[in-house]
């Protein structure tokens, strides 16, 4: 830690002399100095807080400056919570609090301060604990100041927490986070953010290190490695940092996400949380319920399919389980995204199925529903829902269809009005219409008994023909 100290202190030279300078260098290299100046403070305050040394405070350092009166205060008064004395019994009566004049227990004292940040705007906590006194013993009392992040320290954890998603999240420096400050009045240095930020990283070892341990214990783990254009102090150009990234991945027989409540659904969040991506036998399987909806008889299917199969393929599972023939364009839903064929009669909004997954879908969906629509005309409605995950069982392949309720309609039968009106016709020997329906529909139409055979083998045959290739 000694050793940042010195090159603090020659990076704050070379700061100075960049802006007291008549012809200096660019902005450029001045902010590239603030940069890493504002990384060796960062650097000493945390090391500070880890070993728990005793804060130095250098002769130039910036001392506290009073918080401006404009900014609004908001009094939390805090209490001991009790009428009676905790020694003796007897009753308390008020005295005074932090910033009232009290001769007869000792000096003034200012009320405790700390500065918050609300979004979008900044409030003052003023933080007020009333003195009582027993009237029995004369005993005096007073509730304790509340736990703060950074002990005596001025910052709230709202503005702590603002000033950490602002520099680690949305890349924002420290000395432009100060001049964003400055404009609403807060005369808030540039070393006294690095040293809050420093102790506050500290503070969040010991989480980034459960995060670490809860992705190293995953039987998976997927790995980032992104390179990232960062400005290299000191050599006025740019270099190449490389920012990763991991993920783990749960892989049991059991997922958590699923209940063994009858009525509950699984979460779709916990489902996608298993996905990888993969060959046999690595790839994870996930069990769907397609149900075809605001029809009276029950059309269902079950599936099992790759999480990771892309929504073309997974488009032609459905159609195949399902029964349609695939004539007509489709829609995968949720909240208020959707992904489709682009189209310039029904605009450009969907997102391309070629490009994403079932698994991109769950993601998405959270709590949501996911439905699929078949044909804008006869708008035909499909929910699906997540049952299960896990493993692929030795010697099936996927897609594999494994229950069938029900026979889904006829294609451009005219959506549900014009299929309660063909089920009357078929119905009915004496309906006008019957036998012109009969010979629409190809033959006899039940809708109770779906060709169950015909439709896994249909099914099978798209399972091999995408059967991952042995290397």
């Amino acid at each position: 830690m000694r050793s940042n100290v010195p090159r603090g202190e020659k990076l704050q030279h070379q700061l100075a002399g960049h802006r007291n300078s008549q012809f200096g260098s660019s902005s450029e290299t001045i902010e590239q100095l603030q940069l890493a100046l504002e990384a060796s403070e960062i650097s000493i305050a945390k090391m500070t807080a880890m070993l728990r040394l005793p804060d130095e405070d250098p002769k130039d350092k910036p001392k506290h400056r009073p918080i401006p009166d404009h900014v609004p205060r908001m009094e939390v008064e805090l209490t001991i919570g009790e009428d009676d004395c905790a020694k003796c019994g007897g009753q308390l009566r008020r005295l005074g609090e932090d910033g009232e004049p009290f001769s007869a227990i000792g000096p003034r004292t200012m009320a405790s301060e700390e500065l918050e940040y609300v979004p979008g705007r900044f409030i003052v906590n003023r933080i007020v604990r009333p003195r009582f006194a027993c009237s029995g013993c004369e005993a005096f009392t007073q509730a304790a100041l509340p736990s703060r992040p950074i002990e005596r320290g001025r910052p709230g954890p709202g503005l702590l927490a603002h000033v950490l998603v602002s520099k680690y999240a949305d890349h924002l420096p420290l000395y432009r986070q100060c001049q964003i400050f400055e404009r609403v009045g807060l005369d808030l240095d540039r070393s006294t953010l690095a040293d809050s930020v420093g102790k506050s990283t500290a503070l969040l070892e010991p989480l980034a290190d459960a995060i670490g341990r809860h992705v190293l214990a995953g039987q998976a783990i997927f790995a980032d490695d992104t390179p990232v254009k960062m400005l290299a102090p000191g050599t006025g150009k740019t270099a190449q940092r490389r920012r990763p990234a991991g993920m783990a991945r749960r892989h049991p027989r059991a997922h958590p996400g699923l209940q063994d409540h009858p009525r509950r659904r699984p979460d779709p969040l916990a489902l996608a949380d298993g996905f990888r991506e993969g060959p046999y036998p690595c790839m994870t399987i996930a069990r769907l319920k397609i149900i075809l909806e605001d029809i009276k008889l029950v059309v269902s299917r079950t599936l099992e399919v790759p999480v990771d199969i892309r929504l073309e393929r997974l488009n032609l599972v459905l159609q195949t389980a399902m029964g349609w023939e695939n004539y007509h364009l489709y829609e995968f839903m949720t909240g208020g995204t959707r992904w489709g064929l682009p189209d310039p009669d029904f605009g450009t909004d969907a997102l391309p199925v070629a490009k994403a997954s079932l698994a991109d879908i769950v993601n998405t969906a959270g709590t949501a529903p996911i439905r699929y629509i078949y044909d804008f005309g006869d708008n035909w409605a499909h929910r699906i829902e997540a049952e299960a995950i896990g493993d692929p069982e030795p010697g099936n392949l996927y897609p594999r269809l494994t229950g069938i309720t029900g026979r889904c309609p006829p294609e451009d039968v005219g959506g549900l009005p014009g299929y309660e009106d063909f089920l009357a016709a078929i119905r009915d020997p004496n309906h006008p219409e019957h036998e012109n329906m009969i010979r629409w529909a190809g033959g006899p139409f039940d809708p109770h008994v779906p060709d169950a055979d015909e439709l896994r083998f249909e099914v099978l045959k798209l399972a091999k023909k995408w059967k991952p290739r042995k290397k």
